[in-house]
């Protein structure tokens, strides 16, 4: 039998096998991929989303901007006063060698 304290609530489960929690920003991390936001040839941020539009939206709004001042030019382009920013998925990192 074992005990979690989650915030003011405690869980009491019983269970046969050691189980492993993972938090749920874990499992965004490992759903989410990571793209680096242009403003031309510049880089300007680096974003973890889910898609390349997603992260090009979520950096624009960021700014504080609403999304009726965001306007969607392709699957990985958008454009907020005149200003046109695109999303690039950044390759993975090979691991390192021993």
């Amino acid at each position: 039998m074992g005990t979690v304290a989650v915030g003011l609530v405690s869980l009491t489960f019983e269970y046969s096998r050691p189980r492993k929690f993972l938090l749920p920003f874990a499992s965004y991390l490992q759903m989410s991929k990571k793209y680096e936001i242009r403003s031309g040839r510049r880089t300007v941020s680096m974003q973890h989303s889910s898609s390349a539009l997603q992260a090009a939206v979520d950096y624009v709004r960021t700014f504080g901007c609403r999304n009726d001042e965001i306007t969607i030019l392709g699957v990985d382009t958008v454009a907020w006063r005149g200003a046109r920013f695109s999303a690039v998925l950044v390759p993975a990192e090979p691991p390192p060698v021993e």
